[in-house]
């Protein structure tokens, strides 16, 4: 029998001894037959020196089940990143006494003792009988620390290449489990290249889309019930695999652009008489027109999310970015826009707290925020800025960014897949290929538990 054991029994024995000493002949005593940690905490842990992790924010779950006869107490909720687990001071209720492994010996366990969690510990739990006896019961304990910062963006260490020679303009959409990748690269027609979403390293080869008459726009390609839906000409056309198109008489017809889909919406502009309205469809068959479009309003370029209200998740909201090419060099103020039926949009602009204009930018609603992104060459892909509500926006400083790598870069198109992923895919340039990299804050793939 090992030391530490011994001294156990020892100690239950002397308690055992002191106790009945101070009872009547006549008196009987039961003892608690229970060597089960019912318990278990810790006050703080330090992650740096001027920060450190409070216990009680992080409580511990106990499986006494667990595997075989080993039962199991850990947090479900990891302490954040960095945290030091080199001298833990722990707190638990157990009414045995309790020894611990150290340096592959069984140590007689203090509430004094710093412990190291960096890897489980196992403890043992001894719970003294009536009949002399002693019972056990084993435990592993670990504490769980996230292996990456949960808020910060991680890009992964290497891009994909599509191979296709991609250039030009484009826009990104996934349907149907696919990637779509529409592009203008200066020909007579828009072409498209499509890989599955799981994969993004196979691409089909370049085609250019058939069954529309004229140049279609290859930014007003949207995603509305399963189905894509493009401009050409002022007509409407409608896919279901992004090649083939066949033209939608119902809706056609001095349409100017498409602006988005949300909540079972189509939105676009069309020209009614000398003017232009917005106009919506809920059957992709009849457009009803709604507000004049505003003089400032963008209409080339743009780049429109949707999200539920935080305050009530049956009400739909769209926001979208983009230029207006009658502003010219005064169109330095990337203003949002947005609406709850897109019949009548309204400016989110602030006279502080303004995101700053780039050519080519992008909106994504993302982790409950929004992020504006975009730019060329050097001055391009710096910084996201960040907003709550779409109005007040503010740089990201830090844990959302870009990889340096990305400066400089050209055209580009962007998706969020089901699994919370960023894909950037960029277009073919004399110093760069065609790339594609994917980026998602870390909280969003971690696994429940």
């Amino acid at each position: 029998m090992k030391i530490p054991f011994l001294s156990i029994i020892v100690s239950f024995f002397v308690i055992s001894l002191v106790f009945t000493s101070c009872l009547n002949s006549e008196d009987t005593v039961d003892y608690e037959i229970d060597p089960t940690i019912k318990s278990f905490s810790f006050d703080s842990i330090k992650i740096d020196s001027s920060h450190k992790v409070i216990g009680k924010n992080y409580p511990f779950s106990i499986d006494q089940i667990g595997h075989g006869d080993t039962a199991l107490i850990f947090n479900t909720d990891s302490l954040p990143v960095n945290t030091k687990l080199s001298k833990v001071k722990v707190k638990f209720s157990t009414a045995g006494g309790v020894t611990y492994s150290k340096n592959g010996k069984d140590t007689v366990y203090s509430s004094t003792d710093s412990l190291d969690f960096s890897n489980p510990i196992s403890f043992t739990v001894y719970a003294y009988n009536s009949d002399g006896s002693v019972i056990k019961k084993l435990y592993k304990i670990s504490i769980n620390v996230h292996k990456q910062d949960p808020d910060s963006l991680n890009w992964g260490t290497q891009a994909y290449y599509t191979g296709t020679g991609l250039t030009g303009k484009q826009k990104s959409i996934i349907i149907n489990d696919k990637v779509f990748v529409f592009t203008d690269d200066g020909s007579a027609q828009i072409k498209v290249t499509s890989s599955d979403v799981n994969n993004g390293k196979s691409w089909t080869s370049l085609q250019a889309i058939s069954g529309i008459s004229g140049k279609a726009d290859y930014s007003s390609v949207t995603l509305f019930k399963n189905s894509l839906y493009i401009v050409a000409g002022g007509n409407v056309y409608v896919s279901t695999n992004g090649t083939d198109w066949t033209k939608s008489n119902e809706l056609s017809g001095n349409v100017t652009t498409l602006l988005t889909s949300f909540n079972g919406l189509l939105t676009g502009i069309k020209a009614v008489g000398t003017e232009s309205k917005f106009c919506v469809t809920t059957d992709g068959q009849i457009w009803t027109t709604g507000e004049t479009v505003p003089s400032d309003f963008p209409t080339a370029n743009i780049s429109a999310t949707s999200y539920t209200l935080r305050t009530n998740a049956n009400i739909h909201r769209a926001i979208l970015i983009g230029d207006n090419p009658s502003l010219g060099v005064n169109d330095t103020i990337a203003v949002p826009w947005s609406t709850f039926d897109g019949k009548e949009w309204v400016d989110l602009s602030a006279s502080t707290g303004y995101c700053p204009k780039t050519s080519n930018m992008s909106i994504i609603y993302y982790n409950s925020k929004f992020y504006a992104f975009g730019g060329k060459g050097d001055t391009g892909f710096n910084t996201f800025y960040a907003s709550e509500e779409g109005r007040i926006w503010k740089e990201v400083e830090e844990k959302v960014c870009f990889p340096t790598s990305f400066a400089g870069r050209g055209e580009y198109s962007y998706v969020i897949d089901s699994n919370n992923f960023i894909w950037l895919i960029w277009s073919k340039t004399a110093q760069k290929n065609d790339e594609i990299w994917k980026g998602r804050i870390n909280s969003l793939g971690f696994t429940a538990q």
